[in-house]
């Protein structure tokens, strides 16, 4: 049988190895929130979904991916202004 869910990585991901294809995480796999709950848990420095059943399933086609999220905007109030004019003394 196949191992389904995440391999433990001992180092972060590079900005190239995030970006590869296929990617090293699958973030719109059903089980995603589940494999980074279970890394979170055991402290694991990072992981990847490589190695998992369910990647060849979505890989080959069998096994579909969600959805991406919606983007809705989202308005930011700063405590402070971004930018203030500078004081003039007299």
């Amino acid at each position: 049988m196949q191992n389904i869910g995440p391999q433990e990585l001992y180092v972060t991901l590079t900005e190239e190895e995030a970006f590869e294809y296929p990617p090293p995480r699958r973030t719109l796999c059903p089980r995603y929130e589940d494999c980074l709950e279970h890394a979170a848990d055991q402290f694991w420095v990072s992981f990847t979904c490589r190695g998992c059943y369910l990647e060849e399933l979505i890989l080959a086609g069998r096994l579909k991916e969600l959805p991406p999220p919606e983007v809705t905007t989202t308005t930011v109030y700063l405590e402070y202004p971004a930018y203030a004019a500078p004081v003039l003394l007299d």
